[in-house]
């Protein structure tokens, strides 16, 4: 039984002359973690749209290397715990990090991440009804089998330059071993168009097609809520011709079921908490 609403924020990124201010608007779920008698901690998690004020620009701004638009995403996790004050009233308290990115559109694309502690007061309005208890059944363990295709456009350092092209192909093999979870392992290919370039710049010539290509194999944990589902990996490259930013790579994404087997994908593909590319897709269930 999530809550589920959604957030407007205002936020100071902590050098309002460089960076401005951001206002946000996201759609969140806070999941209650725990024993059904005893919900100690709440998992909350939220992906919209962010305004940064003052994004980029190389004549009036040119000292934000931070964001480089002024729409963005806007990734929000946290945990809290609630402090029970009477049937309407509670405290929450509570940390979280909030991470601002444009998932590399346009440069630059560092992101701003926010870490953050939060005290929160909550007042109930309204009826009070009683949500009847449902019952699951018996759970029985099952594979999800899955692949999707994903594309997306970046740009590169320096600022102002061309859009390059991205494509992935992805294939999943998760246990479903409750309910609401399931982890297992994934094969990913990229093709990214920009580590040509890269690379062309380092070896002054032109790059095969092949360079383009990297292939990963990560382990993932899905969280799953109906049709709605949140995946969170980690990836090593087996193949790569772009060493300066390490072997290992991270994706945090959403999926919705269209259908019984079909789903669309959001992704953002990161390098320790550095936004890389972001991705667009649809995938199948098998």
């Amino acid at each position: 039984l999530p809550v589920i609403g959604i957030k407007y924020g205002f936020f100071g990124l902590g050098n309002s002359s460089t960076l401005g201010y951001a206002h946000t608007l996201y759609p969140y779920m806070s999941l209650p973690l725990g024993s059904k008698s005893k919900k100690y901690i709440n998992l909350q998690f939220g992906w919209g749209f962010a305004y940064i004020t003052k994004p980029f620009d190389r004549f009036s701004n040119y000292k934000n290397v931070a964001i480089g638009s002024r729409v963005n995403a806007v990734v929000a996790i946290g945990f809290d715990t609630d402090i029970k004050l009477s049937k309407r009233d509670k405290l929450k308290a509570g940390v979280g990090i909030t991470h601002f990115s444009n998932g590399s559109f346009v440069t630059p694309n560092l992101g701003v991440n926010l870490s953050t502690v939060q005290l929160q007061y909550v007042h109930s309005f309204g009826a009070v009804s009683q949500i009847p208890a449902r019952s699951e059944g018996n759970f029985k363990s099952v594979y999800r089998k899955s692949m999707f295709v994903a594309g997306s456009v970046r740009q590169i350092y320096p600022t102002g330059g061309k859009n390059y092209f991205i494509a992935s192909l992805s294939g999943n093999l998760f246990k479903q071993y409750s309910h609401r979870a399931a982890a297992g392992v994934g094969f990913d290919y990229f093709y990214d168009d920009s580590n040509n370039e890269k690379l062309r710049r380092l070896d002054k010539k032109p790059q095969p097609v092949w360079s383009a290509s990297r292939i990963g194999i990560a382990a993932g944990y899905e969280v799953i809520m109906s049709d709605f589902s949140i995946v969170m990996q980690m990836g090593i490259y087996a193949k790569t011709d772009i060493k300066s930013e390490g072997i290992f790579y991270h994706r945090l994404g959403i999926r919705y079921f269209i259908s019984k087997n079909i789903f669309a994908t959001i992704n953002f593909t990161t390098h320790w908490g550095r936004a890389d590319f972001s991705e667009w897709g649809i995938g199948y269930k098998f």
